[in-house]
C-alpha cells in the first residue's frame, strides 16, 4: 500500500524523468502482482514477488547512477539490516519464509554500496 501511495504522489512532482525502462518495470511489477494474486501456491508467489521487486528496483538504480547524492545511503543500509534481522527472527526457515526478506536485504544493501561507489565519481 505504501508503494502505491508513493507512486500516486510521485505523479505530482515537477521533475519527472520517466523513461521507457521505467514504464516497463512498472508494468512488469503490475503483471507480477496479478500473477501473484491468481496463484494458489505458497512458494510461487514469493518467487514472483521477489523477481518483481528486483525489476521494480531498476529505475531506482538508474536514478542513483545519475544522482547518487539525492539518496540517503543510511536509509538503504538500515533497510538492509532490518530485513536481515527479520530473517534471523524467523521461527521456521523455509524458502517461502526467508526468500523475500533476503532479496530485499540484498537489493537494499547492494544499492547502498552502489551509491557509495557512485559518489566517488560524481561530486555534489
Amino acid at each position: 500500500m505504501n508503494c502505491a501511495i508513493i507512486t500516486f504522489l510521485a505523479g505530482f512532482q515537477k521533475e519527472q524523468d520517466i523513461r521507457p525502462l521505467d514504464r516497463f518495470c512498472f508494468l512488469g511489477a503490475l503483471f507480477g502482482i496479478l500473477i501473484w494474486k491468481t496463484t494458489d501456491s505458497l512458494l510461487l508467489p514469493v518467487i514472483i514477488i521477489s523477481l518483481v521487486d528486483i525489476v521494480a528496483f531498476i529505475p531506482t538504480f538508474r536514478k542513483g547512477y545519475h544522482k547518487p547524492h539525492e539518496e540517503t545511503v543510511s536509509m538503504w543500509i538500515l533497510n538492509s539490516v532490518k530485513f536481515f534481522l527479520g530473517i534471523v527472527a524467523l521461527q521456521s526457515y523455509s524458502l517461502t519464509t526467508w526468500l523475500f526478506p533476503l532479496v530485499l536485504a540484498l537489493v537494499n544493501g547492494s544499492f547502498a554500496v552502489f551509491l557509495l561507489i557512485r559518489r566517488q565519481y560524481i561530486k555534489p
